[in-house]
């Protein structure tokens, strides 16, 4: 914008040349031009423009002609109304104006357009002091007060969502927010198909009158995307229609699409509900006009039926247990006629009721007792508790039978063990009723809806599933007629608890229905179908007098049993139960049980050729029982017929769905029922010759299979899929054809392999064969030899293949090991023949020039390098011996309390020399106080002696090794840090391992079994403690530290350089005799003792040995043990039979080094035992711990000895 005003030529404008520009204005363009907020600049009495880049997109298109302009050129829309006003006021006053969110409607796009500017205009003053400009800063906010609107009217559209209780009100109401905020939405109307369900005032003619490009279309979607109407609607002309309006559009019409579909679906909820209640109605008065109907059959076939049974004679022996049925049955009918009666009467408000004083608790007690020989015969305790009441109860007597009798039996159906407990009492101005029982009770989701109408506790456990849900419904709507009110406890599994609460008095019963005061009559009939259908639920043969007693096996007296089909029927209803026995008696044996877990355990215990099953039942239903017997092997193949009074397809789809054979509805005809029995066996026994047959195919196909105790499966031509496998427990098995078997048992490096196989041997039809990894069971990889050989069709193609898959995971893991383990030991071996040949060749050497050289000083250093060397082979071998007695946990620690800074002083003073010949700087850091750790000095000075001497051995020439000593965290820590190559992130974890090198091309790593780290970190591990490792990487060096459990305070021993306790003997001379087949062993250690001025004398003849000894009767006797002919074990024990043998040190000399060989010494009559090679100064040591008067052994007292 700088160089745009260079360029223009002012002095065409009313402002003139730049030069001629004073310097406020100058200086109000200077602050102009470089800033980032939009500033435009009125000048002088014309006001001409000058503006900033920021400011370009208010101009919009117009850019940049306004520049220079005057300001009615600049903004002619907005001059003459608005804007000139405004810096007119700021000229005349010489104050500043400011407005937020100020509305312009400007032309920059060519078209009048809506929008806000939070402005400050400030005055300009010349060098006069008057104002002759107007400094302008502005900031477009139409973007923020535009949402902000849009956003309002969203809200109120949503708030239109709750509270419309049709399409059409919330249609209005949501034309009602267009109409409140109109600047976004100017016009709308809303449509259902053709149909207008609402629009805003002069909506169709503003439709008329829009052009098309001012006008828009939304569907109005339900929530599954299926349309239910439209809204059309007007653009405000004065904003652009992008992306921001078409959003908001999409949204307002999604508000009002919920708005309606929330409206319809309160509607049809409404609907719902009166169509509901309507059907309510129409069910209680078809059940009104049904229970009429029946009453009038019912009574013509009771009155018959009771003269019958009433006839002295007792009528026709052979008539009258069907007629007892029949009379049973149809009391049982009347009864469940008379409840649903008295729910129409209820309903209808039609009941007649007489609300009597009665004595609530002897009418109680007398009902009661109507059920106590029901209780008794159900093997349950029926306690009565109804102490006398102070006054009288209005009640419907007739009411209260029906209350207090369904409760007892609804307490008798649900209790199969325990008491029910009858209890009235008074409870301040009312009587409660309380009917507890022991029963299996009632889950609490079904407690809420127990005294629903028709509601039934699925799965309950009682003596009968028979029962129609209306008892406990009719109890709650004859106490409310009561005033009174009832509610249940329950716990499942203890029992049931029901309360019902009268309030004395009547001025809460209709004055109307008030009856006197008459006596209440001694007995009830109404009692009877109540007792009798309890009765009716009891076991066979626990029922009522009246009934024939049932053997529960029946059959015609005539047939054979053995060939008679024995035929299962279980239905809890016992009339139905005789029936069925009468009706197949004839041609099958029968047993039958009361519900479906007495037929399972039937079944299970001796299955039977057929079984006939009710459905609903207690403790198992007939789907239970279905699904058990399927589930059972012996029973599985059972031919299982349902009956049951449910009617219609979808039931009898459900029942053989879950496995039936066939499905019965009651009432059933009897020929019906015989020919389907009789059809059902026949099919089940040809089935059952079919599956014996093909069961001797299978039977000699598993044979084979049962033959190897490989995995066996078949696939199909293309191997494209597996049709059976049975893994073995070895991989998983696959019962149904799998598709993605490869995926299944494959892995997946391995699966290009199998594949390529698997076509050669379909390309050839030759065998398959291989070795691959699969998945095992556990999900572990496991390794298979599998073969598999084509099985042919008639047309000569592949019809399918047969295979088996050997475990050989054992095998190739051992290879697999036996390949590692024979790596490692080639390692091992040239990593020891390289050890070895180190030190031997020096040796070599070193005997040489014993033999050459003459000069001492000569002479000394060779003796120093060899033994130097012997130390080295010396130190390989006891590692490997440490190690071998470590793993077999044969290592003893002699621990004592130390001080831990003078072990580590001893082990720094030992290693010392080799750092010296290094040039290494070897610094000790250890505290003024002692450390105390309970340890065995020398395994622990082993320990540090391996770490000092790694850390030299892996440190370049000059390099730096600390080792300090501290208490960290209430532990003693070692810690060995250097200079050195360091240690790779992943050598790291590894370090420990046995034979573990970090870098075995070196030549650092060559000198070294790899064994050193690993038997100090278990020598340490024997102390209780733990070393670690932390290197920062190749060349930074490394740190081992060792943590060992600090002792107590208390007084610690000191170590010497070597570890061993201080102090020693002063050094005897003895006679000693030399034991050893070998010669040159046996003259060395004699020339070694007599250089040092001991009278030594050599023996190489075990045989010999014992008269030598007895000869020269030495002092201290060293002896070999692997030695030919005799022993050393043998030959020691013979010396201590001497009598001169017993005075005698013995010390073995020997090889043999594990502890077993120690402890055998020992027993032997060994004072003590040395490995070879020996150091001299350990077997001076043992010579000068030896006093004169009796022998002292090295490891315990010598035991006593006799010939």
């Amino acid at each position: 914008m700088a160089e745009r005003m260079r360029a223009l030529d002012w002095s065409r404008t009313a402002i003139g040349p730049l030069h001629t520009w004073p310097q406020c204005l100058l200086s109000a363009v200077g602050m102009l031009l470089p800033s980032k907020a939009q500033i435009i600049l009125f000048w002088g009495p014309e006001f001409t423009v000058l503006y900033n880049a920021p400011y370009r997109p208010v101009f919009g298109a117009r850019h940049p002609w306004p520049l220079g302009r005057p300001g009615r050129e600049a903004w002619p829309e907005i001059w003459d109304d608005m804007l000139h006003g405004l810096l007119d006021g700021v000229i005349r006053t010489g104050e500043a104006f400011g407005a937020n969110d100020l509305l312009f409607p400007i032309e920059r796009n060519g078209y009048p357009e809506e929008t806000y500017f939070d402005v400050s205009y400030d005055p300009i003053r010349d060098e006069s002091g008057s104002v002759a400009g107007v400094y302008c800063i502005v900031t477009e906010t139409t973007a923020r007060v535009v949402g902000e609107r849009r956003l309002a009217l969203l809200k109120e559209l949503g708030a239109t969502n709750a509270g419309a209780l049709t399409a059409r009100h919330a249609c209005v109401r949501a034309v009602q927010a267009f109409e409140q905020q109109p600047q976004d939405i100017p016009f709308a109307l809303v449509y259902a198909g053709d149909e207008l369900l609402g629009s805003t005032k002069e909506a169709r003619q503003q439709l008329d009158a829009a052009p098309a490009v001012q006008v828009q279309e939304r569907p109005l979607l339900r929530a599954n995307g299926t349309p239910m109407g439209r809204l059309v609607f007007g653009l405000n002309p004065k904003r652009p229609y992008d992306a921001q309006y078409a959003a908001f559009i999409d949204l307002v019409a999604g508000q009002v699409s919920t708005a309606i579909a929330n409206a319809q679906a309160y509607d049809d909820e409404r609907r719902r509900a009166e169509a509901l209640a309507e059907l309510d109605r129409a069910k209680t008065v078809f059940f009104s006009n049904v229970s009429h109907e029946l009453r009038t059959p019912l009574t013509l076939i009771l009155g018959p039926v009771e003269d019958l049974l009433r006839r002295e004679d007792g009528g026709n022996a052979g008539a009258r247990e069907p007629l007892e049925l029949v009379y049973r049955n149809a009391l049982r009918l009347l009864r469940l006629v008379n409840t649903l009666l008295d729910f129409s009467r209820i309903e209808a408000g039609r009941i007649q009721a007489a609300y009597q004083p009665t004595d609530l608790a002897a009418f109680t007690i007398d009902l009661a007792s109507m059920f106590r020989s029901a209780f008794e015969k159900a093997g349950l305790r029926l306690v009565v508790d109804c102490a006398p009441l102070d006054e009288l109860v209005f009640v419907d007597r007739s009411m209260w039978e029906k209350i207090v009798l369904n409760l007892l039996s609804n307490a008798f159906k649900y209790t199969l063990d325990g008491e029910v407990d009858v209890v009235l009492r008074r409870a301040g101005d009312a009587v409660e009723l309380s009917v507890r029982d022991t029963g299996t009770g009632i889950p609490a989701e079904a407690l809420p809806r127990v005294f629903d109408r028709f509601h039934r506790v699925e799965g309950a456990r009682g003596r009968s599933s028979e029962g129609s849900g209306i008892g406990l419904a009719l109890v709650a709507e004859l106490v409310k007629l009561h005033g009174g009110s009832v509610q249940a406890r329950s716990v499942p599994g203890e029992g049931s608890d029901f309360f019902v609460r009268l309030p004395f008095g009547h001025a809460h019963l209709p004055a109307q229905h008030l009856g006197k005061d008459e006596p209440a009559s001694g007995s009830s009939i109404a009692a009877d179908p109540y007792v009798e259908e309890a009765l009716r639920w009891l076991p066979e043969g626990a029922g009522p007098d009246t009934l024939l007693p049932a053997a529960g096996l029946h059959a015609a007296p005539d047939d054979a049993e053995g060939e008679r089909p024995r035929v299962l029927v279980a239905d809890d209803n016992a009339d139905m139960r005789q029936y069925l026995q009468r009706l197949l008696a004839s041609h099958y044996t029968v047993q039958t049980v009361p519900d479906g877990a007495a037929a399972l355990q039937a079944a299970l215990a001796e299955p039977p050729a057929l079984v006939l099953t009710d459905i609903m039942m207690p403790r198992l239903d007939g789907y239970g029982l279905l699904a058990a017997l399927r589930g059972h092997e012996a029973t599985r193949r059972l031919p299982v017929l349902m009956l049951s009074a449910r009617a219609g397809d979808g039931y009898r789809v459900e029942a053989l769905k879950a496995g039936a054979d066939d499905y019965i509805v009651k009432p059933f005809a009897a020929g019906e029922l015989l020919a389907r029995v009789a059809t059902h066996l026949q099919m089940a026994r040809e089935r059952a010759e079919a599956i014996r047959t093909l069961s001797e195919s299978e039977e000699r196909y598993r044979a084979l299979v049962a033959a190897t105790a490989d995995a066996v499966y078949r696939m199909n031509a293309d191997w494209s899929e597996m049709r059976y496998l049975q893994g073995r427990e070895f991989i998983p098995d696959t019962q149904q054809a799998d598709r993605s078997w490869l995926e299944k048992y494959i892995l997946p490096e391995d699966q290009p392999q199998v594949l390529a196989a698997v076509r050669a041997a379909i390309a050839r039809k030759n065998p398959f064969q291989l070795e691959h990894r699969v998945l095992r069971v556990d999900g572990s990889t496991g390794w298979t030899a599998s073969r598999a050989v084509p099985v042919l069709g008639p047309d000569g193609e592949i019809a399918e293949w047969f295979g088996a898959a050997s475990d050989v995971s054992a095998r190739r893991q051992a290879e697999e090991a036996l390949k590692d383990a024979d790596r490692r030991k080639d390692e091992f071996l040239a990593v020891l023949s390289h050890e070895l040949r180190n030190p031997l060749a020096p040796l070599r050497n070193g005997i040489q020039l014993l033999g050459m050289l003459s000069e001492p000083q000569a002479l000394q250093r060779t003796r120093v390098m060899m033994e130097r060397q012997i130390s080295q082979i010396v130190r390989l071998v006891d590692d490997l011996l440490d190690m071998t007695r470590i793993n077999q946990g044969k290592v003893r620690l002699r621990s004592e309390r130390l001080d831990l800074c003078a072990v580590v002083l001893a082990a720094a003073d030992s290693a010392r020399p080799a750092m010296e010949q290094q040039k290494h700087r070897l610094a000790v850091e250890l505290p003024q106080q002692p450390i105390r750790v309970h340890a065995d000095a020398v395994r622990l000075g082993q320990v540090l002696g391996n770490l000092l001497n790694n850390a030299a051995k892996f440190t370049p020439e000059g390099g730096e090794i600390h080792i300090t000593a501290d208490v960290d965290a209430g532990q003693a820590r070692v810690r060995v840090r250097d200079t050195g190559i360091g240690i790779p992130a992943h050598k790291l974890h590894a370090i420990f391992d046995m034979f573990t090198q970090v870098d075995p091309s070196t030549e650092r790593s060559r000198s070294g079994l790899g064994i050193g780290l690993t038997l100090a970190r278990r020598l340490v591990e024997l102390h209780g403690g733990t070393l670690a490792v932390r290197s920062e990487g190749p060349g930074r060096g490394s740190e081992f530290t060792v943590r060992l459990p600090v002792e107590a305070a208390g007084p610690a021993r000191a170590a010497n350089a070597d570890g061993a306790p201080a102090g020693r003997s002063k050094r005897k001379l003895r006679r000693i005799l030399v034991v050893d087949d070998n010669v040159d062993a046996a003259n060395t250690i004699a020339v070694l003792l007599g250089s040092q001025g001991h009278d030594a004398h050599t023996c190489n003849d075990a045989g010999q040995a014992l008269a030598k000894a007895e000869r020269l009767r030495p002092d201290v006797i060293l002896m070999d043990i692997g030695m030919p002919g005799l022993s050393g074990w043998e030959l020691c024990r013979l010396i201590r039979e001497q009598p001169w043998g017993h005075a005698i040190a013995i010390h073995a000399l020997t090889g043999y080094g594990q502890p077993d060989d120690r402890q055998r010494s020992l027993a032997a009559g060994f004072d003590g035992h040395m490995t070879k090679p020996v150091d001299f100064g350990e077997l001076e040591r043992v010579l000068a711990d030896r006093p004169e008067e009796m022998p002292c052994p090295l490891s315990s007292p010598m035991p006593a000895r006799s010939r």
